[in-house]
This record gives C-alpha cells, sequence and structure tokens, in this order.
C-alpha cells in the first residue's frame, strides 16, 4: 500500500538515520528528507509528493510555513508532536493527522497509510488522460 509513495521526511537529525526513515523505507515508501523549514518547502514545492512527515519540535513559525505549503500543495501531513497541535497554524483546516509522541513505528505507518489512502490512489492506479 505505501509502496511508490513518495514522502517528504522532515527532521532535526541531518546525522544519523532514524528508525522512522528506516521503516519508511522498508515498507517501500520514497522520501525526500529535509532537515530545515526551507528544505522542506523547496521540497513541498519541487516534489510531487503523496505526503509528508513533520516533527513539530521546529517551533510554532516553523510548522506554520511548512504547513502552508503543504496545504497550498495539496500534500497531506502527519505531524509528530509531544501534544495535540490541531488548533496550531499552518495545521487547521489543512490534510493533517496529529500523532502524540511517543509514537510506534507501526502507528506512524498506519497513520499514513490512512492519510494516503484517503486521499490519493496507489501509483499504479494512476487516472488516465479523458478522450
Amino acid at each position: 500500500m505505501l509502496a511508490g509513495r513518495l514522502v517528504l521526511l522532515a527532521e532535526d537529525d541531518a546525522l544519523a538515520p532514524s528508525s522512522t526513515e528506516e521503516a519508511l523505507r522498508e515498507a517501500g515508501v520514497s522520501i525526500l528528507l529535509a532537515h530545515d523549514a526551507y528544505q522542506a518547502m523547496l521540497v513541498a514545492s519541487g516534489h510531487r509528493l503523496n505526503a509528508a512527515i513533520l516533527d513539530a519540535h521546529r517551533g510554532e513559525h516553523t510548522i506554520a510555513c511548512v504547513g502552508a505549503c503543504l496545504k497550498l500543495h495539496e500534500v497531506p501531513f502527519l505531524l509528530i508532536a509531544g501534544r495535540d497541535h490541531r488548533n496550531r497554524p499552518g495545521v487547521q483546516g489543512g490534510r493533517a493527522c496529529v500523532l502524540i509522541k511517543p509514537v510506534e513505528t507501526q502507528m506512524l505507518i498506519a497513520a499514513l497509510a490512512t492519510i494516503l489512502t484517503a486521499v490519493s490512489p496507489p501509483p499504479q492506479m494512476a487516472r488516465r488522460p479523458a478522450r
């Protein structure tokens, strides 16, 4: 279900691959990494993403900017946070799902699968042009 999907993973730690990244790759997800808000917005603007996963630790302003960019490009996203951020600027009114830390890998994979199936067909089922 996740194989072939292109997902932005915005994490703070640029040096060590995370367990999240490893689990997503094992599930067949293609990952584009961003280690700051600027990179995340560039990736969202320059690629046809299926979804994004953001770390809420990045701060109020950062999440608002990245969330607004993702909404502009109609990219659903998961926000991983230490508390509920559904009413945060950049999150409210969008296609965002908030997961409260600690988040187990299987829960993250399931949430990603849910937002992907809710908003877009699998890659092999791309729509044919109208005749």
